[in-house]
């Protein structure tokens, strides 16, 4: 009897950590594998609009399609209703008689699976599989495994997956060494005991999310670098330092280490990595638009193992397969902690929860606009113009047009928003015109975007070509007033 391997989820987005978890189990010996993106989760609220799924689905064929023996199904996309588990191994059972079904789910599904729609069923049809991907799941999990295979006599296979740390050369490396000795002879043990637990766990929450574990590491280490200096120590550094802080920087004295520990970090332990140091400098009120690495670190801060307020075992959980959901939960809770007890709020802050917020209820199609425009904005590319085309054209919903003043900007600009998107897991289906850089295609499926050099903007006159288009203000994505943009 073939062994098949069924994998279902959310997958919003897909990352490493899935397809790890995969590949460790396919190198059991088991036979096929089956993924499966969910069209309407029963444990989240969302849409059920087409193109949600369509784009999930998309990005998880992407993530699979080199793995052998392994195909990407839309079966739940192809069925009414929440995609309930049972009723797709029902449909697999009939479908696939003569194939033993294996359901794999992470750790955290199998602690919860009693709650999940006739799970007993489920326990009937397919034999579970599960990994743990973070350490301390690793004990839950086989007790959790005992219990179910003695009173449900079912079976239950857990594997050893290998969880991504450090390597020994890195844990050695003269940064991290510099670092922790730094923490030891300046922080009180409660504080570096707090530090060593932010940087593991920020170092394994790395590894599930396909963010680089050793950059988690150090920004984790260094984060509260700077955390002994009394209130009056940091404004005489910052005083020293000539760095400027604002009204709410300045009303809000614990956030001080913040600012004071990326100035730290980067000119005494030499960190010239902006991602680390902004993961640093907004570790504690967060900021709007942060990278992954920046949000990893801040909720890390939050939940770390120590932390035991009572949300945060929840957050945890949450922060295995959602990072942002989980983080939205640590900003409520910081704001209502604040408002609760009168303390002044910094602006960050509320703009954090705010811009993730909105991010996290984004479409895909939303959020390569905005973070297409905006890059084009601060980057200075000249006269954007923002045309929405679904109706007159099958070719995409949206024409974003731009002018650089040179080649250079051109091809600058373009590379600028590639790499801006790419933070977010999405990529074009193809690009056009790097090489004479005078009209550079970005083709992202429901929005194009058209970087020209100004003559051949002047020569092709596209926005004329689609005359009959609606214009989007470019102002419903950026704040037109002030100079807050980069040239490259």
């Amino acid at each position: 009897m073939k062994k098949t391997v069924v994998f279902g989820g959310t997958f919003d987005p897909p990352h490493q950590g899935h397809r790890h978890l995969l590949e460790c189990v396919m190198s059991h010996g088991y036979d096929r594998a089956i993924v499966i993106p969910a069209k309407i989760p029963p444990h989240k609220e969302r849409s059920a609009g087409d193109d949600d799924f369509k784009r999930r689905f998309e990005l998880v064929r992407k993530m699979f399609s080199d793995m052998e023996n392994v195909t990407v199904s839309d079966i739940e996309n192809r069925r009414e209703g929440k995609s309930y588990t049972v009723e797709t191994l029902r449909i697999l059972n009939k479908e696939y008689p003569d194939q033993q079904l294996y359901l794999l789910v992470g750790s955290d599904m199998l602690l919860s699976i009693e709650r999940w729609r006739d799970y007993e069923e489920i326990l009937r049809r397919a034999i579970i599989i599960s990994a743990a991907r973070i350490k301390t799941d690793i004990e839950k999990i086989h007790e959790y495994k005992k219990y179910l295979e003695k009173k449900y006599n079912c079976s239950i296979i857990i594997y050893d997956m290998d969880i991504v740390e450090l390597s020994s050369t890195q844990l050695r490396s003269p940064l991290v060494k510099m670092i922790d000795q730094h923490n030891k002879d300046h922080l009180s043990g409660d504080r570096y005991a707090h530090v060593k637990s932010v940087a593991d766990y920020a170092m394994q929450l790395a590894s599930v999310h396909g963010i680089d574990p050793y950059k988690a590491y150090i920004a984790g280490l260094a984060h509260d670098c700077t955390k002994y200096m009394t209130d009056s120590q940091q404004l005489d550094y910052f005083k020293k330092n000539s760095i400027e802080l604002t009204e709410s920087e300045l009303a809000t004295p614990k956030i001080y280490h913040q600012i004071s520990g990326a100035h730290f970090a980067r000119n005494q332990f030499g960190i010239d990595d902006a991602d680390i140091i902004n993961a640093v400098r907004y570790h504690t009120t967060g900021r709007a638009g942060m990278s992954r690495l920046e949000k990893l670190i801040c909720l890390a801060d939050s939940i770390e193992p120590r932390r035991t307020y009572p949300q945060a075992e929840a957050m945890r959980s949450t922060a295995k397969s959602d990072l942002d959901k989980a983080l939205l939960m640590s900003f409520d809770r910081l704001i209502d902690y604040i408002k609760q007890r009168g303390l002044n709020m910094n602006e960050q802050t509320l703009q954090a929860r705010d811009y993730l917020r909105k991010e996290y209820t984004m479409t895909q199609t939303e959020r390569i606009l905005d973070t297409a425009v905006n890059t084009i904005f601060k980057k200075k590319g000249r006269d954007i113009q923002i045309l929405k085309v679904e109706d007159i054209t099958v070719m995409a919903d949206y024409f974003i047009i731009c002018t650089g003043m040179s080649n250079t900007q051109v091809k600058a600009l373009a590379g600028e928003v590639e790499y801006e998107l790419s933070k977010q897991e999405i990529e074009p289906l193809h690009t056009e015109g790097y090489g004479n850089s005078t009209w550079v295609l970005l083709d992202y499926g429901s929005v194009i975007i058209h970087v020209f050099y100004k003559d051949a903007r002047e020569y092709y006159k596209l926005e004329r070509l689609w005359a009959d288009a609606t214009e989007i203000p470019v102002s419903e994505y950026v704040k037109i007033e002030g100079e807050n943009t980069d040239e490259i």
